[in-house]
Parts: structure tokens; C-alpha cells; sequence
């Protein structure tokens, strides 16, 4: 949906997840004065008569729709586009967003049969909780922004860390805000994360937030033991 609605406002290019390949002569740009002029293609339909709302809606009704549109959705889209100054483009997305543009048989609604009453689930006077994922598109270096610090048993994971990492790309203790864990519930009771961020680490410490470790592709082959 998000390349239609691409498609209608830019043409044929890349801009908000259009169908364009990336690659063009003169390069993409997504500037919405000038993202139409890098299109590879238009949509060149013009209606005949912009005032005349029902000639319109059925020029666009057989050519996207094969005259599916049922009498419910053109009376609603007829009043969208007269209230909207007969904005082309606005009427254009309501058509992708209609029933009938997303499936092949004929919409007959049912306007006998009213939809249940859903039943209202009272609050429970909890704090709103949310999931925030953040996808990085790019490399993270987990290493520089979370380090093994001490209290990792029998391996000292920071001299290791320190080694691995040599000179230039480890972090030293005065780079890291330590933090104390519950000795036995991480693999190390300090861990370090980088100065650099000090609201990431005060939202682990609020438990606002948390780090999970080792999910990406394996180093070198595990066994369970």
C-alpha cells in the first residue's frame, strides 16, 4: 500500500517505499518538490471534467475497478472529494484503500446485520507499557557500547575483551558507566556501558530497559556443553 500511495504522490521511484529500483542516471531524490522529475513513470490519467464528482468516480471505477464499486463506497467517496476541493490525488488513495480494490468478487455490505457491540474491559489502573524496537540499519559494534567488566567467574572476560580488542578499540574503565547486577543472574556481576550514554544506562538501572546479549550469527561452533 505504502508503493501505491508512492506511486499516486511521485510517480515511479523509490520515495517511501515505491516499486522504482534504487539505481537512476541522474541519482533519487525524495524532496517533495522535486521527487516527480526523478521518476522513471507517471500515472497519466486526467479526468475530463475535475466538477463533474460521479463522471470521475466512474472513469476510475472501470479502470481500477471493472465497475465494482459498490453504491456504498461511491456515495462515501463522493462526499470525500467534494468536501476535500476536489483533490484528484486524495481520491485516487481512497480507491486503494477500498474493499473492492482488494479483492476480485462483488462487495455486497450488509447493512441488515449490525456488527456486535464490543464489550469495554475497564482499566485496571496499571502503568501503560510499551515494546520500543529500534532496527539499526548498519552495523552496531555491541563491544564498544556494552563491556564485560568483572565478577565473570573463573575467566577474567575484560583482560579478554582487552586482548581481543587490543589498545586502540577497547574501552577502559574511565570510558564505561559500571553497573552492579545480582551476582549469579548475568554471566558477570559488573558490566560496563559507554560514557557516551548515560540516559541508556539510567533507563537499564529505572528498568526501563535492557540488553539482549548473543542473538546474532555464531562466532565459532557451540556445543551445549
Amino acid at each position: 500500500l505504502n508503493g501505491m500511495f508512492s506511486l499516486v504522490d511521485y510517480g515511479l521511484t523509490t520515495c517511501n517505499g515505491g516499486f522504482a529500483y534504487w539505481s537512476h542516471p541522474r541519482g533519487r531524490s525524495c524532496r517533495s518538490t522535486v521527487a516527480r522529475s526523478y521518476a522513471d513513470g507517471h500515472l497519466t490519467y486526467v479526468p475530463r471534467n475535475i466538477n463533474n464528482t460521479d463522471e470521475v468516480i466512474g472513469d476510475l471505477n472501470l479502470l481500477l475497478l471493472q465497475g465494482r464499486l459498490s453504491n456504498q463506497t461511491h456515495a462515501h467517496m463522493r462526499s470525500d472529494f467534494e468536501k476535500n476541493n476536489r483533490n484528484f490525488n486524495r481520491l485516487l488513495k481512497l480507491f486503494l484503500l477500498s474493499t473492492e480494490f482488494h479483492v476480485t468478487n462483488l462487495l455486497t455490505p450488509n447493512t441488515k446485520q449490525k456488527r456486535a457491540d464490543v464489550t469495554e474491559i475497564p482499566s485496571q489502573g496499571r502503568r501503560a507499557k510499551f515494546i520500543v524496537v529500534l532496527y539499526k540499519s548498519g552495523g552496531l559494534d555491541s563491544f564498544n557500547m556494552i563491556v564485560p567488566f568483572s565478577g565473570c567467574g573463573s575467566h577474567d572476560l575484560y583482560s579478554e575483551y582487552q586482548s581481543v580488542r587490543g589498545a586502540d578499540l577497547s574501552l577502559t574503565a574511565s570510558q564505561l558507566n559500571l553497573i552492579n547486577v545480582t551476582p549469579g543472574t548475568q554471566p558477570c556481576s559488573q558490566f560496563g556501558v559507554h560514557s557516551a550514554m548515560p540516559k541508556l544506562t539510567q533507563m537499564y538501572r529505572d528498568s526501563e530497559a535492557l540488553f539482549v546479549a548473543n542473538i546474532g550469527g555464531l562466532v565459532q561452533p557451540m556445543t551445549l556443553a
